[in-house]
């Protein structure tokens, strides 16, 4: 062996090799790794999906696009919605109400998410159900794509339920939310946010103008939670200050919107409500509906002993006007939804031009009858279609209106049906509604 160079064990040699090699493929991989993937999810509109493999745009893109953007807001509304009311009345009409739905049911008044479900389980298109002028259903499909740098990589889509429900204990309206039936298609997320926000706007009409209501809400913010069954809760409020009128009326619209990780937001529903103080209407002075529907005053009938004669009256007076009384050729009488023509409550406050309109009515129906009639039995009244509490009464109605002897208690009794519906419907002065005699 050379002077001055030492002998190194094989182990050595061994360990040197090693360290040489691992130093060197440190160095190679080092060079050539690939930077790590992002893979996040933006919330779509299941209506306008893109394919798997679309190139939609960094996360770093999308941030910067979403900004600080805040979920939209509804836009203010400019009528209450009648015209749109009415037509949707005769629409109603010709379509049978869903499988299990009740006219009468409580449910109508105070759906749940499970019972909105259940009248819509699988909707083909988005649903909006005006249940009574106290509920409200909302059941669609909702979705997010879930993407890795960039490239849509899957969808997944689920259903999106809002049951609505009208208060009269105060002026609020409360929603619940909720999402499942999650169903992915491609390389999803297992979890992601799911964001929920709601929004409000105000009301400016003929009839007065409001600021936006106030909105306390909560969710929950990922997916997994939605899916364990947890749900979304928002109330809509306002005072009387921030309302308009004689009844203090604020009409806003509530909206829900939502947005997954890209903060991003897409509306879900919305919808008009309205919230009042009308302390007329008894034991209920404040309360909270849903005004885009025409109620339906049906409580008459003509085989109900307490008021056939005057359900009679009313049927004769919409089916054949011309054969009642006073004559008139041409005559037309509003109320049912067949004329396309609601009456509208009025209210007579004290020293109100509504005071004066109904005795204007009533006046006019009693010179008719004496004129029509002569004195009446005592055990009979003159009974009235359109109703003196109604725009349409007799004093304006210009002929369209018909006056017929009805047994007294029948009248008094039809009466009281009356007022019990308008306190039942929250029917204000100058509210639209349908009368239906079965």
């Amino acid at each position: 062996m050379h002077a001055g160079v030492r002998a190194r064990s094989p182990i050595a040699l061994l360990a040197l090799v090693l360290a040489l090699f691992a130093l060197l493929t440190t160095t190679v991989q080092t060079a050539h790794a690939a930077p790590a993937k992002e893979s996040y999810t933006l919330a779509y509109d299941p209506a306008h999906p893109l394919p798997i493999g679309t190139y939609i745009g960094t996360k770093a893109e999308l941030q910067a696009k979403a900004g600080s953007q805040q979920a939209p807001t509804p836009p203010t509304l400019h009528d209450t919605g009648e015209k749109a009311a009415v037509a949707q009345s005769a629409k109603a009409a010709a379509i049978p109400a869903p499988a299990g739905m009740a006219a009468a049911s409580g449910d109508n008044r105070a759906p749940t998410l499970d019972y909105c479900r259940s009248l819509y389980p699988n909707p083909s298109s988005p649903i909006s159900a005006q249940l009574s002028r106290w509920g409200w259903c909302f059941v669609g499909t909702c979705g997010y794509y879930s993407l890795t740098d960039g490239i849509v990589t899957g969808v997944t889509t689920y259903r999106c339920t809002i049951a609505g429900r009208g208060q009269t204990d105060d002026r609020h309206v409360l929603f619940d939310i909720g999402f499942d039936n999650f169903q992915d298609v491609g390389l999803v997320l297992v979890d992601t946010d799911l964001v929920v926000g709601w929004t409000a706007a105000g009301y400016s009409g003929d009839d007065g103008s409001n600021g936006p209501c106030s909105l306390v809400y909560s969710a929950p913010t990922r997916k997994l939670l939605w899916q364990l069954g947890m749900t979304g809760t928002a109330e809509v409020w306002d005072t009387d200050s921030n309302g308009y009128g004689d009844d203090k009326i604020s009409r806003c619209t509530a909206q829900a919107n939502a947005h997954s990780d890209i903060p991003i937001w897409g509306e879900i529903a919305s919808k008009p409500v309205r919230l009042d103080s009308a302390t007329y209407i008894p034991g209920q002075p404040t309360a909270g509906l849903f005004p885009d529907t025409i109620g339906s005053m049906n409580a008459y009938s003509r085989t109900n002993p307490a008021h056939a004669a005057v359900a009679l009256h009313i049927y004769d007076a919409q089916a054949t006007p011309v054969y009642t009384r006073p004559a008139k050729a041409d005559k037309a009488i509003p109320g049912g939804v067949a004329s396309g023509q609601p009456l509208h409550r009025l209210y007579p406050r004290p020293g109100s031009a509504e005071e004066t309109r109904y005795k204007l009515n009533r006046s006019t129906v009693s010179t008719t009858c004496d004129q029509e009639f002569g004195t009446l039995d005592t055990d009979l009244q003159c009974d009235e279609y359109p109703f003196a509490s109604s725009y349409e009464g007799a004093g304006y109605a210009n002929g369209n209106f018909s006056v017929r002897p009805v047994p007294k208690t029948q009248n008094l009794s039809a009466g009281g049906s009356l007022v019990a519906y308008y306190n039942s419907d929250r029917i204000l002065n100058g509210d639209p509604y349908w009368v239906e005699i079965g």
